[in-house]
């Protein structure tokens, strides 16, 4: 584990009882952070190998793999939210 990248000693404390997957969740949260949520998603699963039951693991997984919001998707949501604001109103 000493040959991957130094990203610092940030740490969210998390419920697992193995601290593998305590590290491998830090970088993964230190990646998503930096807008890298190709390398979160590894980290995350490295995560999830270590202690399968880490829900927090899971969670970034699923979080790291969503599309990041960009101009065009911030638009298209806007609409969407727009036209869920109109229906309700009817």
């Amino acid at each position: 584990m000493s040959e991957y990248y130094d990203l610092g000693d940030y740490s969210r404390h998390i419920s697992t009882a193995s601290p593998d997957a305590q590290l491998w969740f830090d970088r993964g949260l230190v990646w998503t952070y930096g807008y890298h949520h190709e390398e979160a998603v590894v980290c995350f699963k490295k995560s999830v190998e270590y202690d399968p039951a880490c829900v927090m693991a899971h969670w970034g997984i699923a979080y790291a793999s969503i599309p990041i919001m960009s101009g065009a998707c911030m638009a298209c949501m806007s609409a969407c939210c727009d036209w869920v604001a109109r229906k309700r109103h009817c």
